[in-house]
């Protein structure tokens, strides 16, 4: 038995080296919702801007993502940054295998101990066309290389408890073996404490509002946006950090021992980033709905350019007559929630609106089967197939 420790601790040393895997730039794949992957591709090339000049990434478009190349650190820290992932996944390992005894001997060499902490991590499996297809004979086998590992090199006394989850993927025999950096589900920013009914994830809000900045050109400045069916301030709240770095909330990477590893590695990069204005000068939200404007009132409170009103968004009137006024909203629809008999049909609500704001540009969500195909993007909210529709009188 001891003999076997001592060739496990061999192997890991001689497959990995902590000062390669920090030396050389890594593969990372970031998740998005599908047909986002442009906006989010645009917006990793402006974060990296600012984070690492001189690196020119390579990025591969994929159903639901992108891969591409990067620094470890680097792209840790774009969980702080991006709107629009759901989650960042640093891949450690591809090999193709078809036999379980070859599975565990590539997974054991893997240094585990740079990156878990002192609890077993969960094992997600799926497999496409592959000889070892099996589920739960995979993360038993995975679980059993985990345990190999660890008999042979016991996690430090000074980690965390929490370990990331481990995703491993089978693709025609090629197998992926990714960490997740993200922790939770990255729409989940932290600084929103109170939701309402049916609401819109914060990276679908942010990647609508990206669409609308993306189509303009030069970039627009100095707006003032309004979302007359605001909920709980999802959109504004996204407007107002859709270009500042997040720090709210914890991530899968915080623990991580390599970390500690990775010279002028920390949050205060990010601090000292120079970032643009927000376009978005001003933040009106409006519902008829008294419970939505307090969950408003409560999660944008740190939020000083924002004024909520409870009043009918189709009829309310702004205070002031706002210059360069934009809008945008994700009305009712469906069994999502009831719409009123005068603004049933989208032609109506869209007539209503611009009536009443005369906005330069507005974006609303509708149902797909009453977008008449102009709609400019496709997602699911809530599980119902919607799309985004724009307007610009400019």
């Amino acid at each position: 038995m001891w003999l076997e420790f001592k060739q496990v601790a061999r192997q890991i040393k001689a497959t990995y080296s902590q000062e390669n895997w920090i030396k050389d730039d890594q593969r990372f794949f970031i998740s998005c919702a599908l047909d986002f992957e442009p906006i989010l591709a645009q917006e990793i090339q402006f974060w990296l801007k600012k984070l690492a000049p001189k690196l020119k990434p390579d990025l591969s478009l994929w159903s639901g993502g992108i891969e591409l190349s990067l620094p470890l650190g680097t792209g840790f820290l774009l969980n702080h940054c991006l709107k629009t992932a759901n989650r960042i996944l640093w891949r450690i390992e591809q090999f193709k295998c078809t036999h379980f005894v070859d599975f565990e001997k590539r997974l054991v060499q893997i240094p585990w101990n740079y990156f878990c902490g002192q609890d077993t991590p969960k094992f997600k499996v799926e497999s496409h066309g592959s000889r070892l297809f099996h589920k739960k004979n995979l993360e038993q086998s995975a679980l059993q290389a985990f345990e190999r590992y660890r008999a042979a090199q016991p996690a430090r006394k000074k980690l965390p408890m929490q370990s990331p989850t481990i995703f491993i993927r089978f693709d025609q025999d090629q197998c992926t073996i990714s960490v997740d950096t993200s922790g939770d589900h990255l729409h989940k920013r932290g600084y929103k404490t109170q939701t309402t009914a049916a609401p819109l994830r914060e990276t679908l809000a942010a990647g609508l509002l990206l669409k609308m900045l993306n189509s303009c050109s030069p970039s627009p400045q100095s707006v003032n946006l309004v979302d007359p069916m605001c909920g709980s301030g999802t959109f504004l709240g996204e407007a107002y950090f859709l270009y500042k770095p997040l720090f709210f909330r914890p991530f899968a990477f915080d623990s991580f021992f390599i970390c500690k590893q990775i010279p002028n590695f920390g949050k205060r990069i990010l601090k000292e980033l120079e970032v643009p204005l927000s376009p978005f000068k001003n933040l009106v939200g409006i519902d008829l709905d008294p419970k939505s404007i307090k969950a408003a009132e409560t999660n944008l409170a740190s939020i000083p350019e924002t004024d909520l009103f409870n009043e009918d968004g189709l009829e309310y009137k702004l205070p002031h007559t706002e210059e360069n006024l934009w809008l945008i909203t994700n009305p009712p629809y469906n069994a999502r929630l009831k719409r009123s008999p005068q603004t049933k049909n989208n032609e109506q609500l869209i007539e209503a609106l611009r009536k009443n704001y005369q906005p330069s540009h507005m974006g609303l969500i509708v149902t797909s089967d009453s977008s008449q195909g102009k709609g400019v993007l496709s997602f699911k909210n809530s599980g119902i197939p919607v799309e985004f529709l724009m307007f610009s009188d400019k």
